[in-house]
């Protein structure tokens, strides 16, 4: 279905995040910094995309953004020696991690098919749960002295209350956007959008705070999931 409003979105967000990638990974090079700096820098930014999903009139348009990035990114990963490869593959990586920015963007990919008009805010939270908190879960601790870890894997406690912090802020920014342009199903009152943000900030947390073993390469599904999950039950049966 044309719509050239979407059609000049879909082509401004595609060029505005490759532009982003090439743009960080610049900087990276110029002051030596390791590919995990893209990487992070990729992973809490370039979620934010999603913002701007209540301003396509039509699903297809987000969803071939989407189509299109998993491929070009999936193409660069492969590829080794290439640009996009460089950029968020690190040195002796294993394959299910290396991928995880795939995983990324089909996790939105499923949302975006699976929540819109009035529930396109499950899709903008659970991703900027991903984006924001997972982003910086592992990030905060690594400039700490002292950390709590978990018994039963590698992961702290002070990794879980950053990845708490900023989901919420993600949550809520999300939520406020997703509340001012007719993407939820009322419009929610200050405290509503104040107690959803949490919830799913929680939810975020717990999820990747247990995301252990072979599971933990793919947190960028499970947390956005678990989170997606709870609130369309919450929307559904509350």
């Amino acid at each position: 279905m044309w719509n050239f409003h979407d059609a000049c979105l879909a082509i401004a967000v595609i060029l505005g995040e490759v532009l982003f990638i090439y743009i960080v990974e610049i900087i990276r090079r110029k002051m030596n910094l390791p590919t995990s700096f893209t990487r992070r820098m990729i992973h809490f930014f370039a979620g934010d995309a999603v913002l701007l999903i209540p301003f396509f009139t039509y699903q297809i348009y987000p969803l071939i953004v989407l189509f299109l990035m998993v491929t070009l990114t999936t193409v660069g990963i492969m590829k080794k020696e290439g640009f996009f490869s460089t950029s968020m593959v690190e040195k002796g990586d294993v394959v299910l991690h290396a991928y995880g920015p795939v995983y990324y963007i089909i996790s939105v990919l499923i949302m975006t098919a699976l929540f819109w008009n009035e529930l396109r805010y499950i899709t903008m939270v659970a991703t900027m749960v991903m984006a924001w908190g997972d982003g910086v879960a592992s990030l905060i601790p690594k400039y700490l002295k002292k950390l709590h870890k978990y018994p039963w894997c590698d992961k702290s406690i002070e990794g879980s209350l950053s990845m708490l912090l900023f989901s919420l802020f993600g949550a809520l920014l999300a939520l406020s956007i997703a509340n001012s342009f007719n993407s939820t199903p009322k419009v929610f009152l200050p405290m509503e959008i104040l107690m959803i943000s949490l919830l799913a900030s929680i939810v975020g947390t717990v999820a990747e705070a247990i995301s252990m073993g072979a599971i933990r390469h793919f947190d960028n599904f499970s947390v956005p999931f678990s989170v997606a999950l709870v609130l369309y039950l919450l929307e559904k049966f509350f």
